[in-house]
């Protein structure tokens, strides 16, 4: 897994947008971290508790559910956004799964914008790495090229 973006030689660099984690290596990476989460959640994981729950009983329509009511109180969490993005994705909603990924990534945005420890910055690049490696995923298959292009410029900003 990782944030490269290849080229073979008959292409120019940027033209192709597979990176080498897809979303189901994503969701796939994710489905044991939800398990382990659906046990025992820690810290400001227990909110998300019933969501986790539901994702890893494979009930993804339910945890939409769940982690939309989360969202009602706490519009600004990015991780509410993007665990409810993943339950789309999960559920087969690309579209709505791209939206919330897509906020989840603004909200990212903003953070690493403001942070001031490089340690910060750099935790918020990587997640947002991980999210933009799932959105050009999503965006190039609902056709939406343009938006994938400007995902992969984005991103090789901070290579």
């Amino acid at each position: 897994m990782g944030f490269f973006f290849g080229a073979d030689e008959s292409r120019a660099l940027g033209e192709d947008l597979s990176p080498t984690i897809t979303a189901g290596e994503y969701l796939s990476a994710m489905a044991g971290v939800l398990e382990a989460l659906a046990e025992a959640p820690r810290g400001r994981c227990h909110t998300y508790g019933a969501g986790f729950r539901a994702l890893a009983a494979g009930l993804a329509g339910r945890a939409t559910v769940f982690f939309s009511a989360h969202l009602q109180q706490h519009p600004s969490d990015e991780h509410a956004y993007r665990l409810l993005g993943l339950a789309h994705l999960s559920w087969g909603n690309d579209r709505l799964a791209v939206k919330h990924l897509e906020i989840a990534l603004g909200l990212l945005r903003r953070k690493a914008a403001q942070a001031m420890a490089l340690r910060d910055i750099l935790l918020l690049q990587c997640e947002a790495a991980l999210l933009r490696t799932v959105l050009i995923r999503l965006h190039s298959k609902l056709g939406e090229v343009q938006a994938a292009r400007w995902l992969v410029r984005e991103g090789e900003e901070w290579l």
